[in-house]
């Protein structure tokens, strides 16, 4: 009876380290789980960021080959960049938690291109199309094009944008290394403190 008792508890206590060593497991799997989720999000932003950076540049260049050239060709790639750049901003919104430091920075993103297009592609193209449509506007396209106002917004917005999607990539790092492996929520890190 003794050896039955003692075969019971050796039975017992290996299936209490199994459930506890299962129950860790299962732990460490669903820490993994949230980490490779983190991860591919972060992967995500820095992939649309660098596309909204690289259509940024196609949208300066295609506005200005059009408007040196007139070639309608060169004026769609600077529409096509636009239009991608407003999916890229839409997926990267779909990305970042709200009322995120990433969401914030996300948004002065998305006003920088739109003061860009506003006050620095459309006068220029308004002014081209009349030259192009045969108006009276030939100088007043010239001297539009060749202030240095233009320029400045032009490299300025370009500048602004890139330094707001280095802060936003860095949020997103700090977001992902202080995340639950750490002890955190990657949603508790964004907040705005």
């Amino acid at each position: 009876m003794k050896g039955f008792r003692i075969f019971l508890t050796g039975i017992f206590i290996t299936a209490v380290i199994v459930a506890v060593t299962l129950y860790v497991r299962y732990l460490q799997m669903r820490q993994m789980s949230e980490d490779v989720a983190q991860l591919s999000r972060s992967a995500k932003i820095g992939n649309e960021g660098e596309r909204f950076q690289r259509n940024f540049r196609r949208m300066a260049g295609g506005l200005r080959n059009y408007l040196l050239t007139g070639k309608v060709a060169s004026r769609h790639i600077y529409e096509k960049a636009v239009a991608d750049n407003n999916i890229a901003l839409h997926e990267l919104g779909r990305l970042v938690p709200e009322g995120s430091e990433q969401k914030i920075l996300l948004d002065d993103i998305r006003e920088l291109q739109q003061y860009w297009i506003d006050e620095v592609a459309l006068p220029l193209l308004k002014a081209k199309d009349a030259v192009v449509e045969g108006k009276d506007g030939e100088q007043y396209f010239q001297n539009l094009y060749k202030q240095e106002e233009f320029v400045k917004q032009e490299v300025g917005v370009g500048l602004s944008i890139q330094r707001k999607f280095s802060d936003l990539l860095d949020q997103t790092r700090e977001a992902y290394l202080s995340g639950p492996a750490s002890g955190g929520s990657f949603h508790q890190t964004l907040e705005i403190k």
